[in-house]
């Protein structure tokens, strides 16, 4: 007896309710199998799978992406809204299309009055941010304030956020390039999600990542999610392994996403040779620091001296400073190796011409911290410029000085500072 139409489309019917039925106990069900994290499910991951797929500009790339959003019935709309409210966030004319951004911001959130009074706030602090450090205008930044007040904090007197703009507002520096902000503007600027001396570009990245920060969570995917997590699992991967070296170029084809790094061992590629030994030295040697450049090696030893070796010219002897009266303790370079600066149990700190070997300024202890006994040990030319070292001591003290022995920032350190490294 043949099957009627009603019967074969009651059967298709059936089949597809129960493939939708299987795909949704998958996207409810933890990626995890050990059940620690019970709350990140498959759906989230392919969520990120459509926000990366949607990422590319591409028809076939799309094609998958729509028909994966078919099958999986997540929506990607919050991906293409949060898209919109980023353009929208970074744009020079923001202020003129706020009605546009706060509904972009509604349709995301769902209409929660809560979250998009937040993104207004935020906005408005952005504004007075740019306007007293970028367009160096103090009467629009304060017009900017007391509209922020009238409009959100009237009746809150104890919101601390007009606060912290008003006291900006007072200790603001003449200029940011004058003078340096006092550590309570730092403070409170990084508070306030504010980077000194950023452009317009930075600040509206950042208030991009404020803004995100405030919406809710199970509405929005931050940019590039999928590849950021990735990316923190291969260095996790190589943090695990103690023998992993990076690659020493980026040609280098040693990491992939079908290998675990973690458990790779890489000791082979560890130098274990002695290339040459240096015996210039009477005593022992403390410290050897290359230059930037690796074409120069400083060594510092008990015996008071400083040797620099020619590295290009198998080691030998390029100079030899000779003005402390104990111990050399610590050597640093400067960026572009033309200075080399010293610490020693003599209490001194000597910064030297490497070209000339000459000792262009010795500065005293007692007279950078007003103290009769205090201790320098590690000292590290800043960063960038060529004129400015931190020094720190067990003695409690960490500053930025500058070439003449000047603090230009004093840390206020409680602790004891035995060593300290800059990450550049």
């Amino acid at each position: 007896m043949p099957l009627s139409s009603d019967y074969l489309q009651s059967s298709s019917d059936s089949t597809t309710n129960s493939q939708q039925q299987a795909i949704s106990n998958i996207l409810s069900s933890p990626l995890f199998t050990d059940n620690k994290n019970p709350s990140i499910t498959h759906s989230q991951l392919f969520s990120l799978i459509i926000q990366y797929l949607s990422s590319f500009n591409n028809p076939q790339l799309s094609n998958i992406k729509d028909e994966l959003i078919l099958i999986t019935g997540l929506n990607s709309s919050n991906n293409d809204l949060l898209q919109d409210l980023n353009e929208q966030l970074t744009s020079p004319q923001l202020e003129s299309k706020l009605d546009q951004l706060y509904s972009t911001v509604s349709q995301i959130t769902s209409n929660d009055e809560a979250a998009l009074t937040q993104v207004k706030i935020l906005i408005q602090k952005r504004f007075m941010l740019e306007a007293l450090y970028l367009e160096q205008s103090k009467a629009k930044a304060l017009r900017i304030l007391r509209n922020l007040n009238e409009d959100y904090f009237a009746n809150n007197t104890d919101s601390q956020l007009p606060k912290s703009l008003s006291f900006l507002l007072v200790d603001k520096p003449k200029t940011l390039e004058e003078e340096l902000l006092s550590s309570a503007d730092e403070q409170l600027l990084r508070e306030l999600h504010w980077v000194p001396d950023s452009d317009f570009k930075q600040s509206r990245s950042s208030l991009v990542s404020e803004v995100h920060d405030v919406l809710p969570a199970d509405k929005v995917v931050s940019p590039n999610r999928l590849v950021d997590l990735i990316s923190q699992a291969l260095s996790y991967e190589q943090f695990l392994n103690p023998y992993h070296i990076d690659p020493p170029n980026t040609d280098s084809n040693s990491l992939s996403l079908y290998k675990d790094v973690s458990n790779v061992d890489s000791r082979s590629t560890i130098p274990n040779k002695v290339k040459t030994k240096l015996s210039e030295h009477d005593n022992e040697v403390w410290i050897v620091k290359y230059s930037n450049n690796g074409r120069l090696l400083a060594s510092g030893s008990s015996d008071h001296s400083i040797i620099i070796y020619d590295v290009e010219n198998d080691y030998s002897v390029y100079k030899k400073l000779v003005g402390h009266s104990e111990a050399i303790i610590y050597l640093s370079w400067s960026k572009y190796d033309n200075r080399l600066i010293s610490s020693s149990f003599d209490e001194d700190i000597n910064v030297w011409n490497v070209e000339t070997g000459a000792l262009e300024k010795t500065l005293k202890n007692k007279n950078i911290f007003d103290s009769q006994r205090l201790r320098v040990w590690t000292i590290e030319f800043f960063a960038e410029e060529e004129d400015k070292f931190i020094a720190s001591s067990p003695d409690r003290k960490l500053a930025l000085l500058n070439i003449n022995g000047d603090i230009v920032h004093d840390f206020g350190t409680s602790l004891r500072i035995d060593d300290f490294t800059i990450f550049r």
